[in-house]
């Protein structure tokens, strides 16, 4: 009996000495079961995020090319139209590649930044006076100081005018052109700020630009 007793403490004393690693051993593998599940949805969540800013650049870039295409459609539908080459050599290519790179870049990238700070300074909301206070900073602010110089300026250097060149150019059809801007483009901008999605604007833009690109064909044939 006594050593039956011996045995049952040394038992007892046994388990209170292992019950503490028995636990963080329990609490280890608890927390190892955590991380795992914690690391697998990180990962999921960065896929995801990954497979956004995928179809975000795609989307992007996909209406960058589009509003190349109009510009340079455009300005090949002038040319075919006031200048009726002969023949397919008789084109202009230089010219129509600047009006689609202008376009690319300017259009599909700068100006897709641009309007996104529109949003950030006036506010996100299409509420009518949002809205007209963004086609009065982009009438009165973009246009004049950015746009009209940017794209003489560019489409006369990928032209070969050189920068003199292009500054006359510049100079000389610059208050023509602002007018026809600030007359083309205040009610689509109206339109695109209070009524079209942000992704869907550089298409939108894209559209008419048609119309505006060949305004400014037309401008820059002009003697």
């Amino acid at each position: 009996m006594p050593r039956f007793m011996e045995t049952v403490a040394l038992h007892a004393r046994w388990k209170m000495l292992c019950s503490p690693f028995t636990l963080s051993l329990q609490g280890w593998q608890q927390g190892h079961i955590h991380g795992v599940a914690t690391m697998a949805l990180l990962q999921a969540a960065q896929s995801s995020s990954r497979r956004v800013i995928l179809g975000i650049k795609r989307a992007t870039l996909s209406n960058a090319f589009k509003a190349a295409c109009l510009a340079g459609a455009a300005d090949l539908s002038i040319q075919v139209t006031c200048n009726k080459p002969r023949s397919i050599w008789d084109l202009n290519f230089r010219r129509i590649a600047s009006f689609a790179a202008f376009s690319l870049v300017y259009t599909g990238g700068f100006q897709v930044a641009l309007y996104r700070g529109f949003d950030q300074i006036v506010g996100a909301g299409q509420c009518v006076r949002v809205a007209l206070t963004k086609v009065a900073m982009d009438c009165f602010v973009h246009a004049p100081v950015l746009y009209i110089p940017s794209f003489y300026v560019s489409t006369g250097l990928m032209q070969g005018l050189g920068w003199s060149g292009s500054l006359k150019m510049l100079q000389l059809k610059y208050s023509e052109t602002l007018q026809c801007y600030c007359m083309l483009w205040s009610w689509p901008m109206f339109l695109i700020f209070s009524a079209v999605s942000v992704p869907r604007r550089v298409v939108f833009i894209a559209g008419f630009a048609f119309i505006e690109k060949c305004i400014y064909s037309f401008i820059g044939q002009r003697d």
